[in-house]
């Protein structure tokens, strides 16, 4: 992973050539994204009052950039600690400088370091790089700076900034950690006026925008009580951690997950649309809650395997499943009342710990459960009648965690393209494959009703409409921030999108 040229490297990516695990992979492509994001912006030549703006733009940008790296590090290999922010800027009476932190003395602007924890250890050795060495000759910010990425042999990542004019510094605040408690909801949106659709025909259109208290991560949505769940939080910072409600374009409640996990937070999210329960797994901290959604408040802990990831239930049975990716396997949960026993696991032949990632999705009717498992290029089709593998389908692509069925048809992201890949659920035969874009898919959602696919991707703002019908790109729509997670309710044709700005679009289809 290290020490490795440009070529080298792409061809790791596309699955060429080995020597990478999945979860190294993964690490690796996140870091990519979020270089790619920060210096798509960048600038040469600016002048200085330009430079100054762009400088306030970068302080947010940098921000969430960490905090989405740092969220998608395996903790088990990866440990990470707080991320030290430093405005050289604006450094307050008393405070550290920026030397005290172990950061550059000389120059001022944004420094913002990525301090591994004690249990870090550098696969090829304490002197060796820890990032491939080509990052580091990205173009430079603002044409008169250092590279923005520094990297040292232990394997931290410092960025820099150039010194900000006066009157433009905006300080960025390193995320509190006060109180688990949650912020009393203001019940307010930010609702958009005139109601922006979608070019070519699909007739979706933006209706509104919520705030988050953090970062959004996953989501899911209950049809019957068209309320939408996202699970939020900055990584490390257990005070952020919620699943926020949202109930048409107000966020009406955020409840605290964050007791019990001082990992990256909760990520992954089930709802029981029959016994209105939300599940939530945290991947760091092998286990999930289970939310009571009726009261808004969390009424129980559920042990699963190791890195739980995809999280899927199926109302009809009242089975919930996980997929625990270091461990290989999928847990599955009885949750007919709330002690939620665990009844069976289900083993996941050729994974585990650094070899794949598990996700799940899952056609309720017919009582089977999709794992991508990228790592290996499969799927597993498990039967939840017997708990056992029913099939296996083996691809020549990656299948990503962008999964989701309909009851005739399985859609799935290739993880190194920007394509959807559309199969057969009973066959895995190949139906079609549908372009979204030049960037890999990072979250789909399917609307039964009107049979349309809605899919976002890594680095974009555009949220993709795919014609369930035609297999077929009918529009696309800008959301104003990238696009993380999709969710949608068919019965009444809401779509939600979480987006980098820590917000939910609302959008009408």
């Amino acid at each position: 992973m290290i020490n490795r040229n440009l070529a080298s490297l792409m061809r790791l990516l596309r699955g060429q050539e080995a020597g990478l695990t999945a979860i190294e992979l993964a690490v690796v492509m996140a870091v990519l994204a979020i270089l790619a994001g920060i210096v798509a912006g960048s600038v040469t030549g600016m002048n200085q009052a330009a430079r100054g703006a762009a400088q306030v733009t970068d302080k947010a940008e940098v921000q969430k950039a960490i905090d989405r790296w740092v969220g998608e590090q395996p903790a088990s290999r990866y440990p990470v600690g707080t991320p030290v922010i430093v405005d050289a800027n604006n450094v307050p009476a008393g405070s550290a400088s920026p030397a005290s932190n172990g950061l550059p003395a000389s120059g001022s602007g944004l420094y913002a370091r990525i301090l591994f924890g004690d249990g870090f250890t550098n696969p090829e050795g304490a002197t060796k790089r820890f990032i491939p060495d080509h990052l580091q000759r990205l173009p430079k910010h603002g044409g008169d700076t250092p590279n923005p990425w520094v990297v040292d042999e232990r394997g931290t990542v410092s960025f820099l900034t150039p010194p900000t004019p006066a009157g433009t510094s905006t300080p960025m605040a390193t995320p509190t950690r006060t109180s688990t408690s949650a912020p009393t909801p203001t019940g307010t949106a930010t609702p958009t006026t005139t109601a922006t659709a979608a070019p070519g025909g699909s007739g979706l259109a933006i209706v509104g925008t919520v705030s988050l208290p953090a970062a959004p991560r996953r989501m899911a949505v209950n049809s019957s009580t068209h309320r939408a769940y996202v699970a939020v939080g900055n990584s490390w910072s257990p005070s952020t951690y919620y699943v926020s409600v949202i109930s048409g374009t107000i966020d009406i409640a955020d409840i605290p997950v964050g007791t019990g996990d001082y990992s990256t937070g909760p990520t992954w999210l089930a709802v029981n649309d029959a016994t209105n329960r939300v599940y939530v797994d945290h991947t760091g901290a092998n286990f999930a809650n289970a939310i009571d959604a009726g009261t808004n408040t969390v009424i129980g802990n559920i042990a699963t395997g190791a890195y739980p990831e995809g999280i899927v239930t199926n109302p009809q049975t009242n089975r919930l499943y996980i997929a625990n990716t270091n461990s290989g396997n999928v847990s599955v949960f009885d949750t007919t009342n709330d002690a939620n026993p665990q009844v069976a696991t289900v083993g996941i032949p050729g994974s585990g710990a650094g070899i794949t990632n598990l996700y799940l999705a899952i056609i309720p009717a017919t009582n089977r459960i999709y794992v991508t498992a990228p790592g290996l290029n499969k799927i597993f089709v498990v039967d939840g009648g017997s708990n056992t593998i029913a099939q296996t389908f083996s691809l020549t692509w990656s299948p990503s965690s962008a999964i989701v069925a309909s009851a005739s048809r399985l859609y799935v992201a290739d993880q190194g393209a920007g394509t959807v890949n559309v199969l057969d659920p009973t066959t895995g035969a190949s139906i079609a494959t549908v372009s979204v874009g030049s960037n890999p898919v990072y979250s789909v959602a399917i609307n039964s009703a009107r049979n349309h696919l809605y899919a976002t991707s890594n680095s974009s703002s555009l949220l993709t409409v795919i014609d369930g019908a035609t297999n077929s790109v009918i529009g696309t729509i800008d959301v104003g921030a990238t696009g993380y997670a999709v969710a949608a309710d068919a019965s009444n044709g809401r779509v939600y999108v979480g987006t980098a700005a820590n917000t939910v679009v609302v959008l009408s289809d």
